[in-house]
């Protein structure tokens, strides 16, 4: 294994020790296993991907914490929503990005605003989402569960049939649906989404911004082939396909005097 091999793993090593004796997260067993394995020599061909992924095995449950292991790794990497671009950290960034894809796949794919998604519909949207909406969204995303209109978009044909033309195989919807609300100045940071939200439809229903300026929602998405981050830019009434649990991402932070709030319907691979 080459030397920046090497300092890569320790800079994984690093970034998820103080884990291990977390009240929350990934699982403390599984992740001892996974820093015990990274903390012993490598041969020339096991790659820090390579170990990640054996590792994960194929147990579904398994590749499900190994998964979440990936997501806390990467926001340790990023505290800023700002990857390395140099040296072992940047190493270690690069071999998460991959290893979510392999996992499960990434990409994000931009629809504009949906034939389906009818001013109607948009308005009985907004009116129920702000009907469900927290009382205190204190100071980061809150969710609320879907009313009759959100639950009746979520196993509709007309999105079953967008997702299927959007995304390169078959997919069934898992029937997990939100609204997700983000206060002003929300920071939604670098994450993988969870085992419900596999693949999700995200519409974006309001972003009220100063007068003036122009409202856009932007997800940033990390490629495995990609140098530099793609950013996605949502105008309401827009909507966007991810491949949430295995695409590195984030949400840019939202202006001192915007909100934003979005559906986010959950779907799976079809078997």
């Amino acid at each position: 294994m080459s030397e920046a091999g090497a300092a890569a793993r320790e800079v994984l090593v690093g970034a998820l020790s103080s884990h291990v004796a977390a009240a929350s997260g990934p699982t403390p067993d599984l992740l001892t296993q996974l820093l015990i394995r990274l903390r012993k020599p490598a041969g020339d061909d096991d790659s820090l991907v390579h170990s990640l992924v054996a590792f994960a095995g194929v147990d579904d449950d398994r590749r499900a914490e190994l998964t979440n292991i990936v997501g806390v790794a990467a926001r340790e990497l990023a505290p800023d929503d700002v990857p390395p671009v140099r040296g072992a950290a940047a190493e270690a960034w690069r071999a998460l990005v991959v290893t979510a894809d392999r996992l499960h796949g990434s990409g994000a794919y931009a629809l504009g605003r949906p034939a389906f998604v009818t001013d109607r519909l948009l308005g009985l949207l907004v009116e129920e989402s702000r009907a469900e909406r927290p009382s205190d969204l204190g100071g980061r995303r809150a969710t609320s569960a879907p009313g009759d209109v959100l639950a009746a978009l979520a196993v509709s044909r007309q999105l079953a049939t967008a997702m299927n033309d959007a995304l390169p195989f078959k997919v069934v919807p898992t029937y997990d649906a939100l609204y997700e609300y983000d206060p002003p100045g929300g920071r939604v940071r670098t994450h993988v989404d969870s085992r419900d939200f596999e693949i999700v439809f995200h519409l974006l229903l309001e972003q009220p911004s100063p007068a003036g300026e122009e409202a856009k929602s932007v997800l940033v998405v990390h490629r495995p082939l990609e140098s530099e981050p793609s950013r996605l830019r949502l105008r309401v009434g827009e909507a966007v396909v991810l491949r949430g649990r295995g695409t590195i991402h984030s949400w840019e932070p939202l202006g001192r005097e915007e909100t934003r709030t979005l559906v986010a319907v959950g779907f799976t691979r079809k078997t």
